[in-house]
């Protein structure tokens, strides 16, 4: 399960926002795979539980609490089939994803893995946004696998990767870097290498990205 998640990983963080959106279902059935064998998987030992309860704990009560909290955007919008799909979209991702990550994370073995995934894939989107800065060229929007209206503002100024906008770029990063500072605390050396490494190269590609609220 952990391989998926990272695969899953690796979809967001090697193809741009308009790929997500246009294969955005898949996503989804992706993840409600995931969530059903989580939920139904067998219990370890004679007093585990299954993955089901952590729905009905007080974490998962207090996600339920703020989904149903963000349904008032629903009340008196001024496009309803937007505000629908778009309440839709940020609540079934936020549920699917708090489940999967709580039910995978209660082992440390699986977080140390999966972060160690974290830190090679945004170390590699931080080189590639490097070398789009230095070289003023980024071949995924200059051959069109992607339409970028960002790109002909940004290149050579502020680097994309494959995030598609700077500020999306550092945000990404950003939340990365958390992955990266939990590896330094790690005592085998390739663990606490690829967190140092990571985080080094996330730095900078977030202060070059020049997003103030990011570096804030």
């Amino acid at each position: 399960m952990i391989y998926l998640f990272s695969a899953f990983l690796a979809w967001i963080s090697f193809f741009p926002e308009p790929a997500q959106e246009h294969y955005g279902i898949y996503t989804k059935i992706f993840l409600t795979f995931m969530f059903l064998c989580l939920v139904f998987r067998r219990p370890h030992g004679p007093s585990g539980r299954r993955n089901a309860g952590l729905l009905f704990d007080r974490y998962g009560i207090s996600l339920l609490v703020f989904l149903a909290l963000l349904s008032g955007s629903l009340i008196s919008p001024v496009n309803r089939g937007l505000a629908v799909r778009t309440y839709l979209d940020i609540s079934v991702n936020l549920f699917l994803l708090f489940f999967i990550t709580r039910s995978l994370f209660a082992s440390k073995k699986n977080l140390r893995a999966f972060a160690l995934a974290v830190c090679i894939f945004s170390a590699a989107i931080a080189v590639f946004g490097l070398l789009e800065l230095w070289t003023a060229r980024n071949f995924i929007y200059e051959c069109r696998m992607a339409d970028n209206l960002y790109y002909r503002r940004y290149i050579g100024m502020r680097p994309m990767s494959t995030q598609f906008n700077p500020s999306v770029l550092g945000s990404f990063l950003l939340g990365c870097l958390a992955f990266g500072m939990f590896l330094l605390g790690e005592r085998q050396g390739v663990y606490k290498a690829a967190g140092a490494l990571s985080c080094a190269l996330g730095v900078i590609a977030i202060i070059l990205s020049h997003s103030r609220g990011v570096v804030l």
